[in-house]
């Protein structure tokens, strides 16, 4: 019995309390048996809906950097527009140009 009340002490709620005494005594045992029971299965839950947080957690942060890099992207966009638009002049330019001098 001491070792199963040491082993709840420590957090292990894996493991049952045998005993061998009166009636009153086992049914106490029995009901510390389960509530260990009952700890056990919500720390499994909590972990399991810790884990569930964690990942949702993820794809909101995933989703927050998306919106946040959505500007740069656009505005990237823009420039590489800008700067081909540009590029494109200065050749028909150069173009005219030639022509011209001809």
């Amino acid at each position: 019995m001491n070792a199963g009340l040491k082993n709840f002490q420590n957090g292990d709620f894996t493991k049952t309390i045998e005993i061998d005494t009166s009636y009153q005594l086992k049914d106490l045992i029995n009901g510390v048996n389960t509530l260990g029971e009952s700890l056990k299965h919500t720390i499994e839950e909590n972990k399991m809906q810790s884990e569930n947080i964690q990942k949702n957690s993820n794809a909101i942060s995933n989703s927050v950097k998306t919106i946040k890099d959505e500007p740069l992207k656009e505005l990237n966009n823009i420039v590489q527009e800008t700067t081909s638009s540009m590029q494109d002049i200065g050749a028909t330019q150069h173009e005219l140009s030639k022509i011209l001098s001809n």
